[in-house]
C-alpha cells in the first residue's frame, strides 16, 4: 500500500511540476505579447516623426536617437524573454541552422554543428508587468 502511495505522490509532483512550468512560460509570452505591442508602436511613431521631419524640413537627430534607443531597449527586453521561455521550456536554438532543439542534444541533427553550452539566462522577475508607454 506504501508503494501505491509514493508513486501517487511522485505522479503528482511531476505533473504540478509540469503545470507551474506550463503556467510560467505562459506568463511570459504574454508578457513577450505586450512588448511586441510596444515594439510595434516605437517602430510606428519613429516612421511618424521621420515623416513629419520630411515634410517640414527640419530636422531633429536626437528626437531620432531617443527614439531609435527606446526601441533598442524594447529589443533587449523580448531578446531576453525570449531566451527565458526557451530556458524554461528547456529549448536551444542550432547556431548553425536555426532548428529549435532540445536543450539535451549536443549536436544539431540537422547540420551536425555542436550546440553551445547553456548561457546564463537573465533572472527578471517572471510576474512583472509590461506596461505600454502611451
Amino acid at each position: 500500500m506504501n508503494e501505491i502511495l509514493e508513486a501517487v505522490k511522485e505522479i503528482t509532483a511531476a505533473a504540478v511540476k509540469k503545470a507551474d512550468k506550463a503556467c510560467r512560460v505562459t506568463r511570459l509570452k504574454l508578457s513577450k505579447a505586450a512588448l511586441d505591442r510596444l515594439l510595434n508602436a516605437q517602430y510606428i511613431e519613429l516612421g511618424k516623426t521621420v515623416y513629419d521631419m520630411c515634410k517640414s524640413g527640419v530636422e531633429d537627430s536626437q528626437e531620432i536617437v531617443s527614439m531609435t534607443v527606446q526601441i533598442d531597449g524594447t529589443r533587449r527586453r523580448l531578446k531576453a524573454l525570449e531566451k527565458r521561455i526557451a530556458h524554461i521550456s528547456e529549448l536551444v536554438t542550432c547556431p548553425g541552422c536555426g532548428t529549435v532543439l532540445k536543450i539535451k542534444n549536443t549536436y544539431c541533427p540537422h547540420c551536425g554543428k555542436m550546440l553551445a553550452e547553456e548561457e546564463e539566462v537573465i533572472t527578471e522577475n517572471e510576474n512583472e508587468m509590461i506596461m505600454s508607454q502611451e
